[in-house]
């Protein structure tokens, strides 16, 4: 195996588990995936091999989970960004439990049942 050949695997086998995380919407596990992605980027040497059957197909391999890869990190983006506006709108005081006015305020309610006022 080659040094572009280990090198290629070994990001390949980074994006890979990432992407199990990212699946699972485990940021969490997503995120400690980082270091080694950025190392078997940097493991990559500088130079490009000449083209052959096996490069190609490893390209191919790369191609295939670095899309994966984007299409679940956009995902993942999506779900932050509407967990973020939801905590948003709360802090606003546009979410909240019913009954609850602006500020969280209790709306004023009688202290007797409304069909005793009415008798009285």
């Amino acid at each position: 195996m080659t040094v572009w050949e280990a090198a290629c695997h070994r990001l390949i086998a980074a994006l890979a588990a990432e992407n199990l995380a990212l699946a699972r919407l485990d940021l969490q596990a997503a995120s400690q995936c980082l270091e080694e992605k950025q190392a078997a980027i940097a493991a990559l040497p500088p130079d490009p091999p000449p083209a052959s059957g096996t490069f190609i197909e490893i390209a191919r391999q790369l191609r295939g989970v670095g899309d994966e890869n984007r299409r679940l990190l956009e995902r993942a983006i999506s779900v932050q960004s509407r967990v973020l506006s939801v905590v948003r709108a709360a802090a606003a005081g546009r979410g909240g439990e019913p009954g609850y006015r602006p500020g969280g305020a209790r709306p004023r309610t009688p202290s007797a049942p409304l069909s005793l006022m009415i008798r009285a």
